[in-house]
C-alpha cells in the first residue's frame, strides 16, 4: 500500500473517557480508531513523523501505551499538550501512561490538570484515586472515589467501580 492510500485510511478517532479500567479504556479507545491502529501499525510505531499533528500525536501516543512503552507514549502526549493546553484527554492519557510506568505524582498531576479543565470527569477522579491510593494518601483516594461515585450518574459500571474501591480502602483500614 503506497503512502497516500494509507493515510486515506487514517482517520482522527473520537476520545470517549467512559471506561473503566486503564487497559480495558486504552484498548477501548484503540479499538474505537481500529482503522487508524491497523495504518499506525502497518507503518510501524517508530514511522510516525516529528511533523504529525496534535491528533496524530494522541494516536501514536495511544498505540506505544498499548505496546506497553509508556515513557515513549508520555512525549507523545506532552507534544499534545504544547500544542493544545487544553486537551484534557492528553492529560488523562499522560497520567495513565505515567501510572502505569510508576510515575505516580507526575500522574496525579496530570489527572489534577483534566480536572481543572474538565470538572465533571467521574473516569478521571477514579484514575487520580488510584494514583492517591498507590501512594499511600488513602484519604485523598477517599475523596476522590466519593467524587467519582457523585458524578457517575447513570453509569452503572463507573458507579460499582467507585463503590468497591471506596469498600476495598475500609476494608484495610
Amino acid at each position: 500500500m503506497d503512502q497516500r492510500a494509507d493515510q486515506r485510511h487514517v482517520r482522527p478517532i473520537r476520545v470517549s473517557v467512559h471506561r473503566i479500567s486503564r487497559r480495558g479504556l486504552l484498548q477501548a479507545v484503540i479499538a474505537v480508531g481500529a482503522g487508524t491502529v491497523v495504518a499506525l501499525a502497518a507503518r510501524g510505531i517508530e514511522g510516525i513523523g516529528s511533523s504529525e499533528s496534535p491528533e496524530q500525536s494522541l494516536q501514536h501516543g495511544l498505540a506505544l501505551n498499548r505496546a506497553q512503552r509508556y515513557d515513549e507514549a508520555i512525549r507523545e502526549y506532552t507534544k499534545v499538550i504544547r500544542a493544545r493546553p487544553d486537551a484534557a484527554d492528553a492529560y488523562v492519557y499522560r497520567g495513565i501512561a505515567a501510572y502505569e510506568s510508576g510515575q505516580l505524582a507526575p500522574s496525579v498531576a496530570d489527572f489534577t490538570t483534566a480536572l481543572q479543565l474538565r470538572p465533571q470527569s467521574a473516569v478521571t477522579y477514579l484514575y487520580r484515586g488510584d494514583s492517591y491510593q498507590a501512594l499511600g494518601q488513602t484519604a485523598k483516594a477517599t475523596s476522590d472515589y466519593q467524587q467519582a461515585l457523585a458524578r457517575a450518574g447513570k453509569d452503572e459500571r463507573l458507579a460499582v467501580t467507585a463503590r468497591t474501591k471506596l469498600w476495598m480502602l475500609t476494608k484495610r483500614r
